[in-house]
């Protein structure tokens, strides 16, 4: 009995070991989650290998990028302080001009991101780079719109 628990616990940790190591492997190529707009640059520097040139370039486009977003996260910013801050005093059609101006700022956001990438993809990326950057922009997308990795998981009821 004794040798079969040492074989079971044994194969275990060689399992876990093998999950461990597949997980890592299979996310070393994406840069990590939420380091802000940097970890994407130099992932896509990086996987894209830029010139000097083009990343002058890409550097240009992130500063008209941000600047572009700055307002609209202000703006978004203000209204969520006015919905979530009069919760007792605000009333259901207030409640529903705020969260639809919310929801226009973001798709604004999205559409002025949208449009950044395609910019990069055109006037930065040779047609090589172009290839890998469209199989990278998902993934990249993907990882930076992930919710925040420390906050904690829901609870459940």
């Amino acid at each position: 009995m004794k040798k079969t628990y040492y074989w079971v616990v044994g194969v275990l940790v060689a399992l876990n070991l093998a999950l461990l190591l597949v997980v890592w492997q299979g996310h070393k190529h994406l840069p990590p989650p939420h380091k802000g707009g940097m970890a994407a640059k130099q992932f896509l520097i990086e996987e894209l290998s830029l010139s000097s040139e083009q990343q002058l370039a890409y550097e240009k486009l992130i500063r008209v990028h941000q600047e572009q977003l700055h307002e609209i996260r202000e703006q978004t910013h203000e209204l969520k302080k006015q919905l979530f801050g009069n919760m007792s005093a605000i009333d259901s059609l207030e409640e529903n001009r705020l969260e639809r101006a919310i929801a226009d700022l973001q798709i604004q956001q999205d559409k002025i991101t949208l449009a950044h990438f395609r910019t990069v993809r055109n006037t930065v990326c040779t047609p090589a780079q172009q290839k890998k950057f469209d199989q990278l922009l998902l993934a990249l997308v993907e990882r930076i719109g992930r919710p925040i990795d420390n906050m904690p998981p829901p609870r459940k009821p």
